[in-house]
This record gives C-alpha cells, sequence and structure tokens, in this order.
C-alpha cells in the first residue's frame, strides 16, 4: 500500500516544470537527464501493480501543475536565447515524460509475464 502511495504523489510531481525550472536555476542541460531518470526509475520500482488509469491520472494531474506553475512562476526563460518558449520545453518534456511513464510500466508487465510462464 505504501508503494502504491509513492507512486502515486511520484506521478503527480509537476515533472514539466522541474525540467524547466532545473535548466533555469543550474544554467545547464543537466536536468533533462537527471530528472527523467529520477522519474523512470521510481516509476520502475514502485509501480509493480500499476494500473493503466492510475498511470494517466498521474500523468494528467502532472501535467495541470505543471501548465499552472509555468503560468504561475514565470522564470526569466530569456536569461539567453531559446527557440522555444518555457510553456513548450514543458509540453515536451511532459510528452517525454508519458512515454517514458508507458514503457517502463509495459517492460514492467512483461517482465512479471515472462516471470509467471517460466
Amino acid at each position: 500500500m505504501l508503494g502504491r502511495i509513492i507512486f502515486i504523489i511520484l506521478l503527480c510531481l509537476p515533472w514539466g516544470f522541474f525540467v524547466t525550472a532545473a535548466d533555469f536555476l543550474w544554467g545547464n542541460a543537466l536536468g533533462y537527464v537527471v530528472i527523467p531518470v529520477v522519474m523512470w526509475s521510481g516509476v520502475w520500482w514502485f509501480g509493480r501493480r500499476g494500473v493503466f488509469l492510475w498511470l494517466a491520472c498521474g500523468l494528467v494531474v502532472s501535467y495541470f501543475i505543471s501548465t499552472a506553475m509555468v503560468w504561475r512562476v514565470d522564470g526569466a526563460w530569456d536569461y539567453f536565447f531559446k527557440p522555444f518558449n518555457q510553456f513548450i520545453v514543458m509540453n515536451i518534456w511532459t510528452m517525454v515524460f508519458a512515454i517514458g511513464v508507458g514503457l517502463a510500466s509495459f517492460y514492467r508487465w512483461v517482465f512479471r509475464k515472462t516471470r509467471e510462464s517460466a
């Protein structure tokens, strides 16, 4: 039960905003690597019995929180030239997170099925 609670909280965090905030605060692209690794490994370890409904709802909540935070906390995104604004980058990384969560959950399900059949 504790694992499921951690899993739901992990999915609902504003990951898209975290990436843009890490880029602004650190001034480099390290957040584009570190934050997805943290999220996907958390999904791998805590999402053992992840149901698609929980995955979809958690990612939708994460997207809405990220969107609200990007609109509310307007980082000085133009501190150096960026071809995209902060909202577009947040949307791109939210899609990257959604794809990664889906793949991690699918691989977890496949590995469980192969262990059961062996």
